[in-house]
């Protein structure tokens, strides 16, 4: 791996813990009265810290090292990732979009081992780095595309996961998933054989019907929203589609209630619902 921009010592970790709380304007204002310290880029960590405190509380810790911004921003927060963590387990799985690693970890309190994909080499290595600080010694780090992963990993997985990147090679926002990045479309078959389940997040931007027809796999669906806004619709993909979709409606650290649809394959179209109880309590439907 190349190595990441910089790796701080402990005088620049507790100068961060110090100045936490401070004007951070102010504190490069004023970086002449430090010496030994890149004042600039320990206000670029703090503000770093400031906004994943709200996304993952977990992770508010002067000791992590944080990545640029727009892999913070990007990142899901901790909420919405151990919902994901939630509905599955067991022994191995594979987060093919490691990212800043806030996924990777929550399912590491689910598996028993994850293994965390990650193309870009100064990232891999603040993920190896910051997976250490939070004890998740159970996490893999791979610096390697999730094709290259796909194509040259052997040991069993029980699930996948994989949030493409949705900007293409001039930082433009795309949405549909041939113009994501891995294209999932072009890597179906191989993700449903290497393992029997694969959770696929999309941005809630994706037209739902659009997504079904062109993945053909799908079984559930969840639409999963964070205090009323949706933040990301996930797919669950297995070899065999079943005739009726489950389709549940989250609204996480909010009073409103799941709502449990069945959706139909051959015509995507919601089923009326007379007996929103007995639905709710199916095993299938339940979210």
């Amino acid at each position: 791996m190349e190595d990441f921009p910089f790796m701080r010592n402990e005088a620049e970790t507790a100068f961060i813990r110090q100045h936490l709380d401070d004007d951070l304007h102010r504190l490069v204002l004023s970086r002449q009265q430090y010496t030994g310290v890149d004042v600039a880029a320990m206000a670029a960590q703090i503000e770093a810290l400031r906004k994943i405190k709200d996304k993952a509380p977990s992770w508010y810790l002067p000791s992590l090292q944080m990545p640029a911004m727009l892999s913070v921003e990007q990142a899901s927060s901790e909420r919405t990732g151990m919902f994901k963590a939630r509905l599955f387990s067991g022994n191995a799985m594979a987060d093919l979009t490691g990212g800043m690693g806030i996924d990777s970890w929550c399912f590491a309190q689910r598996f028993s081992q994850v293994y965390c994909v990650e193309q870009q080499a100064a990232l891999a290595q603040l993920d190896q780095y910051n997976f250490g600080i939070l004890g998740a010694d159970n996490i893999e780090v791979f610096n390697q595309t999730a094709e290259s992963f796909l194509q040259t990993f052997s040991q069993p997985l029980d699930l996948i996961y994989l949030d493409p990147a949705r900007r293409d090679e001039a930082s433009r926002r795309v949405y549909r998933l041939e113009d994501c990045s891995p294209n999932v479309l072009e890597n179906l078959d191989l993700l449903l054989q290497k393992a029997p389940r694969v959770l696929l997040k999309t941005a809630p931007m994706l037209d739902v019907k659009a997504a079904i027809q062109a993945l053909g796999a799908v079984s559930r669906i969840w639409i999963v929203a964070l205090r009323d806004e949706v933040k990301e619709v996930l797919y669950l993909l297995e070899p065999t589609a079943a005739s009726a979709i489950s389709l549940c409606c989250v609204n996480l650290d909010s009073t409103q209630p799941d709502f449990p649809l069945p959706w139909r394959r051959k015509r995507p179209q919601l089923l009326s619902l007379q007996h929103q109880g007995d639905i709710s309590t199916s095993p299938m439907l339940r979210c």
